[in-house]
């Protein structure tokens, strides 16, 4: 393992920018000839990404400014793409991408996690990581009886401002893999065992597409555990900026 750990925290989220990027421009330019192999790479995104979660809530100094971060830039690129789909309305495409929220709910996790672990060093924290696991659980529940007993589309779009297993990319599967890597994040064999077994399964439940996450376990392997270039706030401002521009774009030659 040691002789292919090559690649910098920096380095790994440079490459899953450019994947994403390139799933995102497929998403938007399919019907333009846009090749599939696109989309195909970019399965690698969300792995990258949780896997970088893992490591940056490990080091962070704030973990509630870690969270806090990334719940705004998920409210931030909700407004933004509500404003630009009323702009530029386009019925050929679909822009819902909630990976923010994915990372964020992950990361509620990866604290919860801690907190659970710290009842006998540190019963205050113990205590509040129950209400993160209660916030985990609790709110797609709500949010399916809300919708139920509310049917209305202005009560659908408040609730996406709430990041929920639900609604956020990935669903329930993302969240627990953020929290499997932050679990074994001691062990990279475990780690990439992990993306193996679930890009098995959804290959055996007929998402041949999504399968093709498996090619995430290659950059993964070679992180060196050294954060590199120090660019904060890279991801949290490409994330809405790329999605929204995509878009407008895809819509005005259309």
């Amino acid at each position: 393992m040691k002789k292919v750990e090559k690649l910098t925290s920096f380095d790994l989220k440079i490459l899953g920018i450019i994947l994403m990027f390139g799933d995102h421009f497929y998403d938007d330019f399919s019907g333009f000839g846009a090749p599939v192999w696109l989309t195909i790479l970019g399965r690698s995104v969300a792995p990258i990404f949780l896997f970088l979660s893992s490591e940056g809530f490990h080091y962070t100094h704030s973990k509630f400014g870690y969270m806090k971060n990334l719940l705004i830039f998920f409210w931030i690129t909700n407004i933004a793409t509500m404003i630009v789909i009323k702009v530029f309305p386009n019925d050929s495409l679909v822009l819902i991408n909630s990976m923010m929220g994915t990372l964020f709910l992950s990361v509620i996790a990866m604290w919860a996690w801690d907190g659970i672990k710290s009842f006998n060093k540190n019963r205050k924290y113990f205590y509040q990581s129950v209400f993160g696991w209660l916030f985990l659980i609790i709110t797609p529940i709500l949010s399916v009886i809300i919708i139920s007993m509310y049917p209305n589309p202005l009560v659908a779009q408040v609730l996406l401002f709430i990041p929920n297993a639900i609604t956020v990319e990935g669903g329930v599967i993302w969240i627990i893999l953020g929290l499997l890597f932050y679990i074994f994040r001691e062990n990279r064999i475990i780690q990439l065992s992990i993306i193996v077994i679930i890009s098995a399964l959804v290959f055996v439940l007929g998402n041949k597409i999504q399968f093709w996450m498996i090619l995430s376990v290659i950059p993964i392997a070679m992180y060196n555990g050294l954060e590199g270039k120090k660019m904060k706030w890279l991801f949290y401002i490409f994330y809405p900026a790329h999605i929204v521009g995509l878009y407008i774009i895809a819509t005005l030659i259309q």
